[in-house]
């Protein structure tokens, strides 16, 4: 089927006298009564108002051809533009001799080419000529009949200017149309060798959904080009790679381009790298790593302290690291100063920028030297009486700190906060930081938390593991399931992977215990429990230390008399299948301060 045929499926062709039409151009464009061409045309192009522009269409309208009328709207646009026209848009476009130029634009459009068609359009469009006039409907009728001549730049401006007419038919079909046209005539009439021309292909397919074939021929494209990318080019194939779905097809061409904007990084405004590191951070996952780049960010961290960009331009760079789970000291040592230096960044009216920090500075060892300072300055701090701002994860970030502001932590359970941390996964995390903090570290502050909300009541609405990757190794090293417990928890909302008790002399006791609770365990006086925690590597620090959620979860483990073994499921991964049981064992028995008995002896 033409394409053609599949706009008319969308909508009933406007229709005009085409051989009255062109009939009408070939007289007017003979020039048999146009006595002085190439001075109307001057007349248009030198132009200084749009009052002259349309005083000469007024007085030579009948002499006119093709290329003054499309001149005349030229130097209209460009007057408009520039900001150099006397006459209001609204003024202009319902002038007498404005229409009269539409008029004549439409009784010569038969003669103009696709590229004027598309100017013209441009121009209207940009004057504020009604989506409903005739002449716009015209113009998009023209290039409905023409739409396969049209190059993939003209496609792709074309659906720029079409985002102006929403509920017009025509630009309906066209915005259907225009994707399957670009998608046949890419293979043939893309600029391989150009890599602007690339990047606007690129552009077009992160606003379109186009196969997975045309995607990839852009992208290997784009790898193969020998021209080399400016700043501005490089920013906008990583805008674009970023706006895409994401995949792991990017991470070469991303490298390449982020490589390009560390190289030039000097000619990039904060704007442009806010926005480099705003979209990279929307795009990153677990499963799509590269997303992140931690020199990228140091080296834009770098550059906004050199230019001294100011705490609020700063804050917003360090939410974006947040994001990324990049940490900076550098950043941290230049906002804690600003707020050393203003104290007035450290109150109510800046409340969010500090919910920022702290949040931050929750998933890092590092303290700033002035850190103390800082410290005293948000435990005083006061809340306004409204805010949006999400109380139980800035109360949570606080206890992180082990800063204890009973202000926000009253505030982080009103709100029927209950109902919250029942339904979500996250919020129930944050309110297990808050209780074991409190409990550890402030136990007078535990009243704010309401009666209702029990930390053994909320084990409900966890997520489970559905694989346990250390059990098949301490089955091997212990005895089986008699000796080792799997998914178990204790009533102070914490999830234990596995648990073996040992009785005096490092023997593995075997069990029947079926309870849920490890508080619940019949043990001897002289046995020892021993609790096997599986961590992820996200739940580490950069430094490699546990952060703050598990590291409370322990201590409040330790505080019950319970020996902990954590164990870093990517560390324990990596090592050899030899290595692993004996890594485990070794763990263990560090712990528990004993030499242990694993030939399977039953108690």
């Amino acid at each position: 089927m033409s394409f053609h045929n599949i706009l008319r499926k969308f909508v009933t062709p406007f229709t005009f006298n085409y051989s009255r039409t062109r009939h009408l151009c070939n007289a007017l464009t003979t020039g048999k009564d146009i006595k002085q061409p190439d001075i109307l045309m001057n007349m248009f192009k030198q132009a200084s108002s749009t009052k002259y522009v349309l005083d000469t269409v007024n007085q030579h309208e009948r002499v006119m051809n093709a290329k003054h009328i499309m001149q005349a709207l030229r130097s209209l646009f460009v007057l408009q533009k520039e900001g150099r026209s006397e006459l209001s848009t609204n003024t202009l476009i319902n002038s007498k001799d404005f229409n009269r130029l539409c008029r004549k634009l439409k009784s010569l459009a038969g003669v103009i080419d696709i590229h004027e068609t598309l100017e013209a359009l441009k121009i209207v469009t940009y004057v504020g000529v009604p989506k409903d006039s005739t002449i716009v409907q015209v113009l998009l009728q023209l290039i409905r009949q023409n739409v396969n001549e049209l190059s993939l730049s003209n496609i792709i401006f074309l659906e720029f200017l079409l985002g102006n007419y929403t509920n017009v038919p025509l630009a309906d079909a066209l915005k259907i149309a225009l994707p399957i046209v670009f998608e046949i005539q890419l293979p043939v009439k893309m600029h391989r060798e150009s890599i602007s021309s690339l990047r606007e292909y690129l552009f077009y397919a992160s606003r379109n959904k186009l196969s997975q074939k045309t995607l990839d021929l852009i992208l290997s494209s784009m790898l193969n080009c020998k021209e080399t990318s400016d700043a501005k080019t490089a920013k906008s194939i990583v805008w674009s790679l970023t706006d895409l779905p994401p995949s792991s097809g990017f991470e070469a061409l991303l490298k390449k381009n982020i490589d390009t904007l560390l190289v030039n990084i000097d000619e990039l405004s904060y704007e442009d790298l806010e926005t480099v590191l705003s979209k990279l951070s929307s795009a990153y996952r677990r499963e799509y790593p590269f997303f992140k780049n931690k020199v990228f960010c140091d080296a834009v961290v770098g550059h906004i302290i050199d230019q001294d960009v100011g705490y609020a331009a700063a804050i917003r760079i360090l939410r974006k690291l947040d994001r990324l789970d990049v940490i900076n000291r550098y950043l941290i040592d230049y906002i804690t100063k600003k707020i050393e230096e203003d104290t007035s960044l450290c109150e109510a009216n800046n409340l969010f920028s500090i919910y920022v920090l702290t949040k931050y500075l929750s998933k890092t060892d590092y303290r700033p030297a002035n850190w103390n300072y800082i410290e005293e300055l948000i435990e005083n701090l006061t809340t306004p009486k409204r805010s949006t701002l999400n109380w139980l994860k800035f109360a949570a970030a606080l206890c992180y700190l082990r800063i204890f502001n009973e202000e926000i932590l009253i505030k982080s359970f009103e709100e029927n906060v209950e109902a919250k941390v029942n339904k979500r996964h996250s919020h129930i995390y944050l309110f297990m930081v808050i209780y074991h903090s409190l409990k550890l570290y402030k136990p007078q502050l535990l009243r704010v938390i309401p009666r209702n909300l029990r930390a053994k009541d909320l084990i409900q609405y966890l997520t489970i593991p559905e694989e346990f990757p250390l059990k098949s190794a301490l089955y091997n090293a212990f005895g089986g399931e008699k000796y080792v417990k799997s998914g178990l928890f204790s009533k102070e909302g914490i999830f234990i992977d596995h648990v073996i008790i040992f009785r005096k002399g490092g023997y593995p006791v075997s069990t029947n215990f079926k309870s849920t609770f490890i508080e619940e365990l019949d043990v001897a006086p002289d046995n020892q429990i021993a609790l096997i925690l599986c961590f992820p590597p996200e739940l580490y620090t950069e430094e490699g230390h546990l952060k703050m959620g598990p590291s409370l979860c322990i201590k409040v483990l330790e505080d019950l008399g319970y020996v902990t073994v954590p164990v870093c499921w990517s560390n324990w991964n990596e090592l050899a299948d030899y290595e692993k049981i004996p890594y485990l064992v070794q763990n263990i028995k560090n712990k528990l301060g004993n030499e242990m008995m694993l030939e399977n002896s039953v108690a």
